[in-house]
């Protein structure tokens, strides 16, 4: 009876153990998870930056050059969207040149330009 009693004592302590082991490890993961999602704020997908932390909790170096690469590709396609739309249209000189919509949206220093270099199209424009 006393040797059933020290081994339930044991395998209470054991069990005691294992689940403050567990809760500790519980706390490390979620203690990395945070330093981690700071190092990474600036990515705004949050699925990305999951998957990162778990590529790199489990060292898996091909996972994390593929998430980093669909991070800078993401980001180039951004910047080049952003330039296309703050880029000036290219006016070829074709038949009609500048639309209406687009004279009403330059600035009074553009539309000075060309009232200087091409005064025909400013008055056409300015009707």
């Amino acid at each position: 009876a006393k040797q059933s009693e020290e081994e339930r004592a044991s395998a209470e302590q054991a069990e005691a153990q294992r689940i403050k082991d567990e809760e500790l490890e519980n706390l490390r993961s979620e203690y990395n998870r945070i330093k981690a999602v700071n190092a990474y704020k600036t990515v705004s997908d949050e699925k990305m930056v999951d998957n990162l932390i778990a590529a790199v909790s489990e060292s898996n170096h091909s996972e994390i050059a593929t998430i980093m690469e669909k991070y800078a590709a993401a980001k180039v396609k951004e910047a080049q969207a952003e330039w296309q739309k703050s880029r000036p249209r290219v006016n070829m000189g074709g038949e009609g040149g500048l639309t209406k919509e687009q004279f009403d949206a330059m600035s009074m220093a553009e539309k000075s330009k060309l009232y200087r270099e091409n005064k025909a199209e400013y008055d056409r424009l300015n009707n």
